[in-house]
Order: structure tokens, then sequence, then C-alpha cells
């Protein structure tokens, strides 16, 4: 779609504001994962200071706009705190592709933040990223759900999988508060170390100590199941060591043309991530086979998530999204995400030979 220069460029772009976002965080200017991607959210929206913009006018007359035109054009909104999470991701980044007459593409990625907090001379974690306890299959009060003891980020992996499985790109993002160039732990040296869900996924399954543990009703035990436990930094270590890519790679396979996730098309200016797995949730045996040949793989086969659908909103204009001011943090109130990111790349990036490739690569891997 994107010519590789100017995905390169963009790319590019988001990797240094990650880095900026590193640097913050081991200077103490960054405190939280939630003030990380709030911060890295603003700088992508104000590449270039926020003086730069052609968003505001003074007496009518708009300021300089220095992007080269045309540019990409930046949505983002941070929610309110502590909103209850439903498909294990706090953060989407949605990138548009418009494409003149033949309408618009979009390609949606979603991931999970993590702060694992890092000794500044060894390999320790000092902080437990990950915990584990006993937690409900749903939602619901009334009747008291079954529940199962599994890690948080167990958890959230397995919230994940029906997204992944409908095409949405999905990756899990950990921040290190090393000052950049420093490299430990098998982190990235500059920026944020991103994992796919894919192979975060893949990790999981053959590591029976990280599974959830059999439903039981009733009370939930006071003991810990024996035999399973947390996510370590050793697991974190491995995770990393084989599967790790920078921000600014994965920034890049969702502009480029690859299999990495599907293309949407907006009605009504949302977009409609389907459940592929039907209406209800498939059995662990369907999904056993699917991952494991023989074994069961720790899947929620109850977890309502897996039989909800995601309404995305996307708006062509910054005029259309102020005629509905508050579609946006319904949805992110709706399915728990902290962080909304909207790219819209203009025509004029996208050239003619590139757009023919494009849609002929699409069809082919049936991706649209």
């Amino acid at each position: 779609m994107l010519t590789r220069r100017a995905a390169l460029e963009i790319a590019k772009l988001f990797r240094f504001f990650d880095a900026t976002c590193r640097h913050d965080l081991a200077t103490h200017r960054i405190i939280s994962e939630r003030d990380y991607v709030s911060n890295l959210a603003t700088h992508i929206r104000y590449p270039f200071g926020a003086l730069c913009t052609n968003r505001l006018a003074d007496h009518g007359r708009q300021l300089t706009n220095v992007w080269p035109c045309p540019g990409p054009r930046f949505i983002s909104v941070t929610s309110a705190p502590n909103i209850e999470q439903v498909y294990g991701c706090d953060g989407i980044i949605i990138f548009s592709s418009d494409l003149g007459t033949r309408g618009t593409l979009h390609r949606v990625g979603m991931y999970e933040a993590k702060w694992p907090r890092l000794h500044p001379h060894t390999a320790a974690i000092l902080n437990k990223w990950d915990d584990i306890g006993w937690r409900p299959l749903t939602r619901k009060k009334k009747p008291r759900p079954p529940q199962v003891f599994k890690s948080r980020f167990t958890n959230e992996l397995l919230r994940q999988l029906p997204l992944a499985r409908a095409g949405v790109v999905v990756w899990e993002q950990f921040f290190c508060q090393l000052e950049v160039l420093r490299q430990n732990l098998e982190f990235r040296r500059f920026g944020s170390t991103c994992v796919l869900h894919e192979q975060a996924l893949a990790y999981l399954v053959a590591q029976p100590a990280l599974w959830p543990s059999p439903e039981i009703t009733g009370p939930k035990p006071r003991a810990a199941h024996p035999g399973l436990r947390a996510w370590n930094d050793v697991d974190l270590g491995n995770l990393l060591r084989h599967n790790s890519i920078s921000f600014g790679y994965l920034i890049y396979l969702l502009l480029r043309p690859n299999t990495c996730g599907h293309y949407l098309r907006a009605v009504n200016n949302h977009l409609t991530v389907t459940n592929p797995f039907g209406n209800r949730p498939p059995s662990p045996a369907t999904l056993a086979e699917e991952y494991a040949g023989d074994r069961r793989p720790p899947v929620d086969a109850n977890d309502t998530t897996a039989s909800a659908f995601l309404r995305v909103p996307v708006f062509a204009s910054d005029a259309a999204a102020a005629d509905n001011p508050l579609a946006i943090t319904r949805f992110m109130r709706e399915n728990g995400i902290n962080n909304y990111l909207h790219v819209t790349i203009g025509e004029g990036l996208i050239e003619g030979e590139e757009l023919d490739f494009f849609l002929k690569f699409a069809t082919e891997h049936q991706l649209l």
C-alpha cells in the first residue's frame, strides 16, 4: 500500500517517539504504563509539537502546517483510569489508507502494555510484573460463575485470542526503564520491546505450569493451586530472546502489504470485527486440535468475550469526529481500552503501482 520508503519514514517516527518515552521513563519523568502510553500518543498526535499544527486558528487564520502535503492525520484519545479490560488489551491503533475512488481500507492493531522493573545492573526484575490467583470465568455476578486459578498475563493472552483470530494485529509491548541503548534481559536497546500475540501464545501452550487450573464452582479456595505459577523473569527472557521485535518494525508491518492482519472497510463510521468462533465459543477440544495436537491448551471456553464482537469508531475528518464526540470514549469504556490512536494516510502518499500490487496481494491472501 504505502511505498517501502514512506512506511519506513512513518515507522521511524513512531520508533523515535517510543525511544523518547523510554528516556523519560529512565529519568523518572514518566511514572507508569498508562503515563508512558499517553505520552507516546501525544508525541504521535503532534509530531512537530502543538505549535506546528493546523488544528488551531488565530482570528480565522490557521497556523502553519509543517507536514509535507499531504501528510498523515492523527487522532488520539486517553480514557479515564481503572477501566476493566474486556479483550486483554489496553490500547488500539488504527491505520487508515485513503485509496481515492477505491475507498478507504483500515488495519487494526491492539496491544497490552507491561512494565517489568529491571535492576539497573543485573538481569533481575524488581517487581512482580505478573500475579496469579482465582479468577471468575465470566463477568456475571449472579449466579456465581465458576473460578479458575490462573495468572493475570495468561488471562490477558487468552482474552486476546478471538481478536487475533479475527484478523486484528495483537501484540504485547514491554517497556524498559533503562536508558536508551542500554540492553538487559533481551530487551531492545532502542525504545520498547514487542512480541506478537501468536508468539506469546505459542510459548504459553508449551509451558503447562502457566496454564489455568480446571474450573471449580462455589467459593474459591484460599490455598493456591499446586503446580501452577505466574510468569517470571525467566519466562520473559525466554519469550523475548527469540520472538521480540522493535515498536518501529511492528508499525512497519502494519503499514506494508503482508499477512499480518486483515483489512477492513468502515460502514457508518465503524469497523466491525466479527467473532471468528461464531455466536458461541468453541469447546477446548476444538482449540486443542488446532494448537497442540492431542494436548489441551488453556482456553476459557465459557468466557463471554469469545462470543463478542468489536465495533471500532473511525472518522474521516476532525469535523466528523466533532459531530460524534462521545463515540470514541464510549467504545473505549465498553471495551476496556485506555488509549485510542487513529492514523489516516492520505491518497497522495500511496503510489499507483504500489496500490495495484497491494490490492492483488490482499486478494490472493484473503485479507479483504
